[in-house]
């Protein structure tokens, strides 16, 4: 077997990158654009000492699973990595995702994995963020759309079927602001030009849009223009576009599209958006599940295993704009959150406020540091007061942290929320969320193997995985969430 030779093979997995599996010599070969099932013939591209990639020439037998891609642009754009699976086999491999994942890193057995949800109906438009990267097209054009599959090419995406259809006509109106005012874009490896990025954010309970441009500088050719060309794309439509912001960041690289500083260019700094029988404000840089249709689902599963009871006080770690803990204040006795984006903890204070929360509060910080911290500070005032004979020993021995509020409240928690980024938990959150001793925990992870790994340490330090259920909160694509929860062992 060498590089360029031509090959045939049977297709019988899917990895989680997509790539259809065969073997081949004892080795496997990864083949992109190859299904379960099909017979297909390849050009061998890379060989390793374990593993080949080969490129699709030909499909001789096709999976009844196949269907044609929904997009025109399937195999320019990387964002749709499952578009050529129909959406029932779509659920079928993500469960067999979650279930293999779990097993495989975190020894939990597949039993607990429950059936997935998915969506109903028509599983497309439901992205309420699209984050737009911006590239240079020729004669001074600009191309708004999406990253090439492995690539940082940015492809100019006319139309996308997961995001709104305000976000495909913003970025139609950014096109023209570019070609009529002459706004340079960023070209990464000169670092020089202005627009980088588009994000667009929209209401699907109020049809309010937020317009946010990551840029270099503040200072855009005929700001006025921006603001006509954007308001002129959704003219004809229900969406009313009320926030233009600008982020400003002069980094270069990953660097300068990780916040900035946001200012409000025209109308308010905020979105308005309705979900779950409550009202929510959204700023720019805050963290809002993009499926909203499914979030509801996903939030209703966290108030099942939840299952708050009256006095039971709440801790939310990672809480973004504060919708989980928020959901769950009306049958807990007090909800914290803990959240490291300052304008995400502005908002969760102001919902709060908004949805008349007066039991929910939130600190910002990094819940890793901000948690470990306080426990470790009530410690060692414990053993203090018990060498200085103020408690006895025995108090000391059996020590129970409890959370400190902004208002003075303090109490343990007796249910933890986990809803951490794709990196996961460092270990030591994980080992505060243990010292709680919290009856129950509830873990959202938008990772497999990331979740398989924590809920391995917490089953290792006195947790039990009770179920997992997975969510498609994004179809069509290469990810998928799970909610889990876990009891306290002796509860």
């Amino acid at each position: 077997m060498k590089v360029a030779e031509i090959q045939e093979l049977q297709i019988v997995d899917l990895t989680r990158q997509g790539d259809g599996v065969g073997r081949l010599d004892g080795l496997a070969v990864f083949v992109p654009g190859a299904l379960p099932g099909e017979r297909v013939k390849v050009e061998l591209t890379e060989k390793k000492k374990s593993f080949a990639r080969a490129k699709l020439l030909e499909i001789q037998e096709v999976s009844p699973a196949r269907r044609e891609p929904f997009c025109s642009q399937s195999k320019s754009c990387g964002g749709c990595g499952l578009g050529h699976l129909d959406y029932n086999n779509q659920l079928t491999v993500k469960e067999k995702w979650v279930k293999d994942t779990l097993s495989r890193i975190g020894n939990i057995d597949e039993k607990l994995v429950e059936s997935i949800v998915g969506m109903e109906g028509e599983p497309y438009r439901y992205r309420n963020k699209a984050v737009m990267p911006v590239g240079r097209g020729p004669k001074g054009t600009c191309t708004v759309g999406y990253h090439q599959a492995r690539s940082h090419q940015v492809t100019d995406c006319r139309a996308c079927l997961l995001q709104t259809e305000a976000a495909d006509l913003l970025a139609e109106g950014l096109r023209r602001y570019v070609k009529e005012s002459g706004c340079s874009v960023y070209d990464d490896k000169e670092g020089k030009g202005i627009l980088r990025q588009l994000m667009v954010r929209t209401g699907f309970g109020t049809n309010q849009v937020m317009a946010m441009l990551h840029v270099t500088n503040k200072e855009l050719p005929d700001p006025q223009l921006l603001a006509d060309c954007l308001v002129d794309a959704l003219e004809e439509t229900d969406f009313e576009l009320v926030s233009l912001v600008l982020c400003v960041n002069k980094e270069k690289g990953a660097k300068g599209l990780m916040g900035g500083q946001c200012i409000t260019l025209a109308g308010k700094p905020v979105i308005e958006e309705e979900l779950c029988g409550m009202y929510w404000e959204i700023s720019p840089l805050s963290f809002y599940q993009v499926n909203p249709v499914q979030m509801e689902k996903l939030y209703a599963a966290v108030d099942e295993f939840a299952d708050v009871q009256p006095g039971e006080v709440v801790l939310d770690l990672y809480c973004g704009a504060g919708t989980i803990g928020l959901t769950l204040h009306k049958k807990a006795d007090h909800v914290l959150g803990i959240e490291s984006v300052k304008p995400a903890v502005l908002d969760a204070n102001r919902n709060a406020t908004i949805n008349g929360a007066w039991n929910a509060e939130f600190l910002c910080g990094k819940a890793e540091e901000v948690l470990p911290n306080m426990f470790a500070e009530q410690k060692k005032a414990a053993e203090e007061a018990a060498a200085e004979g103020a408690a006895e020993p025995a108090e000391a021995a059996k020590f129970r942290p409890e959370l400190q509020f902004p208002s003075g409240f303090h109490a343990p928690a007796d249910v933890v929320i986990l809803d951490p980024p794709r990196a996961g938990c460092e270990e030591a959150l994980l080992e505060a969320a243990v010292q709680t001793e919290a009856s129950r925990m509830v873990y959202v992870s938008c990772d497999p193997a990331t979740l398989a790994r924590d809920l391995k340490y917490l089953e290792e330090h006195g947790y039990k995985v009770v179920k997992a259920r997975p969510y498609d909160l994004f179809p069509h694509t290469l990810h998928v969430e799970c909610a889990c929860l876990l009891v306290r062992e002796g509860q």
